[in-house]
């Protein structure tokens, strides 16, 4: 199924439902508050595990990418920029190991 091999390739985990945040250039406003936000949600304190998981997307904004990728989580969280995504990706179709 192609969701599961896309979510192999991001790195997710396959069993837990995935929350997509994006921003635009017109800006959605705090999105670094709006994942804190989610991820404190997405974890169940009764059973002390994730119940979800996100995928922030963040354009070419790489500061907030690394803001977002050096935060300690406590459920999975996997933060894109698409173009270098994109650019990995056409690399490995075209030179696969």
């Amino acid at each position: 199924m192609l969701q599961d091999e896309l979510r192999r390739e991001l790195g997710m985990d396959e069993d837990l439902p995935a929350v997509l945040l994006m921003g635009g250039g017109e800006g959605m406003g705090p999105i670094e508050a709006t994942a804190r936000a989610l991820g404190d949600s997405l974890y169940d304190e009764n059973i002390g595990a994730p119940v979800g998981q996100i995928l922030v997307i963040c354009g070419r904004n790489k500061k907030l990418a690394n803001k977002l990728s050096s935060i300690s989580w406590k459920v999975p969280v996997q933060v894109l920029l698409p173009l270098k995504y994109f650019q990995n990706l056409l690399n490995n179709f075209l030179n696969p190991i």
